[in-house]
């Protein structure tokens, strides 16, 4: 509710704006039955993994993931700066680095002359990070919905080669 609902909360997660709580969980109690027949304790939930860019709240919704996987897709937005994600400019060399996380760990992946090519190494090696989080899924919505995303990263690249 917090989230959704404070603009002093919102002004430090701007992320926030725009998301709202479905009203069947404007009631503790409503949301605590539906949270108990979940796989919750020691999991974050989550409102946008089984629907890319969904702001709302709701049994429908959301699922509760591990905190590695819920912050397998966070694009950093409001950090990130001018570059597409993954990508940084190296100044020394006036090249774009590519960077991906995985198992908590920055990968390099190179060097290269424009952003877009970098970007592109990102989102293949961003895509096999993703793989292998679904893999290890137990539930099948989860694991479905992110090897969607996944394979659209792939066909983003594939697209523009």
């Amino acid at each position: 509710m917090r989230r959704c609902y404070s603009e002093t909360y919102q002004s430090n997660q701007p992320t926030y704006i725009g998301c709202s709580v479905a009203q069947e969980w404007h009631t503790f109690m409503d949301f605590r039955e539906w949270m108990e027949r979940q796989e919750w304790e020691g999991n974050e939930l989550d409102k946008d993994i089984l629907r890319p860019g969904n702001k709302v709240y709701g049994s429908d919704t959301c699922v509760f993931v591990d905190r590695a996987t819920n912050a397998l897709l966070n694009n950093n937005a409001t950090k990130r700066g001018e570059w597409p994600i993954g990508v940084f400019y190296h100044k020394p060399s006036r090249k774009f680095m590519a960077l991906c996380r995985s198992a908590g760990k920055k990968v390099f992946l190179g060097r290269y002359d424009t952003a877009e090519a970098a970007h592109n190494a990102w989102r293949i090696a961003k895509a096999k990070v993703i793989t292998d989080c679904a893999d290890r899924q137990t539930d099948k919505r989860v694991r479905n919905a992110l090897l969607l995303r996944a394979s659209s990263m792939k066909k983003a690249v594939e697209g523009v080669q």
